[in-house]
């Protein structure tokens, strides 16, 4: 029996330094980024408070809940995606972030479609419309940018949308 070590076309390629400092640096920012999210609400959380009519401290146990969510999902949605291409968890975990997202909007929400927008169709913002609980659907006869091309009637429907929310 022979021991040694395995060919070099098995061993995993090592970082140079500079890129190894660079993949730190990355890492460390993220690793910030998410430790500190759930503080950035921590300052305005009276404000918050007042506006939803809700008691400071119920309002603040939603920073709670956000970090114990973070710290318990976090390790367990890691190990259930390493048996994934990076390709495919970073995929998968992008759709979960844009349907929680649009299943958290509560507010009114207009979609505008640009009818002559070669670049995102009428049947995109259609599908978009439909994404978002109650969301309000116009249609302008404008290219990619309505506000330049059409800004009155792209105002008035901003503005339409908004009387009918305080009502």
């Amino acid at each position: 029996m022979t021991t040694g070590t395995a060919p070099a076309a098995t061993q995993p390629a090592l970082l140079s330094a500079p890129r190894r400092a660079a993949a730190l640096a990355v890492l460390t920012a993220c690793v910030f980024v998410v430790g500190t999210a759930e503080w950035v609400m921590v300052g305005p959380l009276p404000q918050l408070s007042a506006d939803l009519h809700r008691p400071l401290p119920a309002v603040g146990s939603l920073v709670t809940w956000y970090a114990l969510v973070v710290t318990v999902a976090g390790p367990l949605v890691t190990v259930g995606m390493l048996h994934l291409a990076r390709r495919h968890a970073l995929l998968i975990l992008l759709g979960m972030f844009v349907a929680g997202n649009l299943a958290a909007v509560t507010v009114p929400t207009l979609v505008i479609s640009t009818m002559l927008d070669h670049l995102v169709t009428p049947h995109h913002h259609r599908q978009l419309a439909e994404a978002i609980r109650g969301a309000h659907y116009a249609e302008i006869t404008t290219g990619h940018l309505p506000f330049i091309e059409q800004p009155e009637q792209w105002g008035a429907l901003i503005r339409d949308v908004l009387a009918r929310a305080r009502h």
